[in-house]
């Protein structure tokens, strides 16, 4: 019988509602400096915040809610399998460092 990690790991975790970025009402994306936007984006927090709450304590690291909806947070074995049978969680993935190799890129003009 082997037993399931507890040991914590960065996870991003998203959610099926659009982000404030990709939102319409009535064909329209909302400004995102308006009262509208605001009141989307809380919705979106307390949206997340529902499902944080079905796991307990958890570290969360950052809220996305402009071009993603989702979070990070730090999640041991159990809690992403448990997240990933959650109704409107849509992806569960390690959260990873990419670096990109090559040449600098600079925008003087020479």
């Amino acid at each position: 019988m082997q037993i399931a990690s507890a040991e914590r790991h960065a996870y991003i975790v998203l959610l099926a509602e659009p982000p404030l970025a990709s939102y319409t009402v009535q064909g329209q994306h909302l400004e995102s400096d308006s009262e509208a936007a605001r009141r989307y984006v809380l919705d979106l927090e307390e949206k997340q915040n529902a499902v944080l709450a079905l796991l307990g304590n958890v570290a969360v690291q950052y809220h996305y809610t402009v071009t993603l909806n989702g979070f990070a947070a730090l999640l041991t074995e159990n809690e992403v399998s448990r997240l990933k049978v959650i109704p409107g969680v849509t992806q569960v993935s390690p959260a990873t460092v990419e670096q990109v190799n090559g040449a600098a890129i600079s925008n003087k003009q020479q």
